[in-house]
């Protein structure tokens, strides 16, 4: 297919924006206009699309889950994991993690570093490596080739700093003028390279990132094994000053979820 050349091609955020608005208008009958932002609306992922979450979640840290799986352990019934599997006890947390997720949106409060810290715990609670053990003493056991991280005595420092009145490490006003998806890009980026915890630190990033989604109307990063590289990419690259990798993620995203209005 031939391009006008006189004609500005939408940019991937443009696209993303515009996809949004014409599936809410599909699904929900309200005329909204389409490349408009979304703000307003929330998403509220079906119980299938939180099976495929939690599995995504889980395969980026290169657990072999999958949505099949998750929906057997959390309705009780026999599957691939029994009941003290790791596997198991990893996807009963990240449920607790997703329904308290859900509940900081509904009450339109952003994320921040401390919350995470008890999110952390909901997701690890029933393993026993992680009790009296949620904030790493020495470097992440998923620590990326080429990351340099900070100390574990300045982890908190940097968590008292990750809130959105400071801009979670921008300036305020830039970070407030940014498009929210580059504003989950840049959470995800720097909460992954501060890693508080001894583990599961970029499943953790991906959940700052989709809170921070969902408040501005988006849906949630649900993301797949096959992402595991571009997104450790990401972490090892620089500060992104482009939205491309979470742009793509969500237009794969847009048809798993549910807007409702907030």
């Amino acid at each position: 297919m031939r391009t006008d050349p006189g004609v500005p091609r939408a940019t991937l955020l443009e696209r993303l924006d515009l996809a949004l608005a014409e599936w809410i208008t599909d699904r929900a009958s309200e005329d909204i206009e389409p490349g408009k932002p979304v703000q307003g609306w929330r998403w509220t992922p079906e119980e299938p699309v939180r099976h495929t979450w939690i599995a995504g979640l889980l395969a980026i840290r290169g657990y072999a889950v999958r949505p099949v799986d998750v929906e057997a352990v959390l309705a009780g019934r026999p599957g691939r994991f029994q009941r003290e599997h790791q596997e198991a006890a990893l996807i009963r947390g990240m449920r607790a993690a997703l329904t308290a997720l859900e509940a900081r949106v509904a009450d339109d409060r952003p994320p921040d570093g401390w919350w995470l810290v008890l999110l952390f715990r909901a997701l690890s609670g029933d393993l026993r490596r992680f009790r009296n053990n949620s904030m790493r003493r020495d470097v992440p056991w998923d620590a990326l080739r080429g990351v340099v991280y900070p100390p574990p005595d300045a982890v908190g420092d940097h968590l008292d700093a990750f809130h959105v009145a400071n801009g979670y490490g921008d300036a305020p006003e830039r970070f407030a003028r940014s498009h929210p998806v580059l504003r989950a890009a840049r959470i995800a980026w720097r909460f992954a390279r501060i890693a508080p915890f001894p583990d599961l630190n970029l499943p953790m990033a991906m959940l700052a990132a989709s809170t921070s989604l969902m408040l501005a109307g988006y849906p949630p990063l649900v993301v797949g094994l096959d992402d595991r590289p571009r997104l450790e990419r990401f972490v090892r690259g620089r500060l992104p000053q482009r939205a491309r990798l979470f742009a793509e993620l969500l237009l794969e995203t847009v048809p798993l979820g549910r807007p409702s209005r907030a």
